[in-house]
């Protein structure tokens, strides 16, 4: 998950943050009658989840959350550990890096600053 609106979406010097990061991820039972399936995961996340949180008077950010298939080994990825900058995060790096290929699923939401 990422902000690519940090500090503002006028002022984008912070861009991306690294909101959260996790692998191993699985299914969980059948599809729901759209074809939905059920994410779990139960390994600890490579960048522990950052809720979103737009400074005050900052217009909505957007939230980019991608979803990759993971490859062999990735468990042992060495690009990002818990040292690893959340600002200024480089995703198409890390998918580069890591091995990934493009994202098989993502998602958008906004968050306003709270007044």
């Amino acid at each position: 998950m990422i902000d690519p609106d940090a500090p503002s979406p006028p002022n984008r010097t912070w861009a991306d943050v690294r909101h959260f990061l996790c692998g191993s991820y699985s299914y969980v039972g059948d599809s729901d009658p759209l074809g939905f399936q059920q994410l779990v995961n139960k390994t600890p996340a490579i960048s522990e989840y950052l809720p979103p949180s737009p400074p005050n008077g900052s217009v909505p950010h957007r939230y980019i959350l991608l979803l990759y298939e993971q490859p062999k080994g990735f468990k042992k990825q060495k690009v990002v550990d818990e040292d690893t900058p959340r600002r200024r995060w480089n995703t198409t790096e890390f998918e580069h890096k890591a091995n990934l290929s493009a994202p098989i699923g993502g998602s958008i939401f906004f968050v306003a600053a709270e007044e």
